[in-house]
């Protein structure tokens, strides 16, 4: 459940980076950057935890951390399905935010 999650968050954020995209070849580079500054500020690249302060608090605006949250505590706490809905949760709530967003975005920009 909790791939899902993460990759339906994924794809929403994918979604909405599109709509602002003016071309298939503009989109490319765009979602990348996006992966690589949420990635990097949700602690897929270093465990923003030890930054501690502001950064740790802007982690939780990102899937990530709130994806390596679950994960961490199913491998290390042996956690069960039951322990991980906060996360669970919070990974559906962003994936619905941002394609709603994204739903938006692009009835603007068919109608136009």
């Amino acid at each position: 459940m909790l791939i899902v999650a993460g990759v339906a968050a994924a794809t929403a954020v994918s979604a909405l980076v599109g709509t602002f995209a003016e071309t298939p070849d503009q989109a490319g580079p765009w979602l990348s950057t996006v992966a690589v500054v949420l990635g990097m500020l949700g602690g897929a690249f270093f465990p923003v935890v030890q930054a501690g302060g502001l950064l740790e608090t802007a982690s939780l605006a990102t899937p990530h951390a709130w994806g390596n949250e679950a994960f961490t505590k199913l491998r290390e706490q042996g956690a069960g399905l039951g322990d991980v809905l906060r996360e669970l949760g919070v990974l559906l709530l962003f994936a619905g935010a941002m394609i709603s967003v994204a739903t938006i975005r692009l009835r603007r920009v068919l109608t136009r």
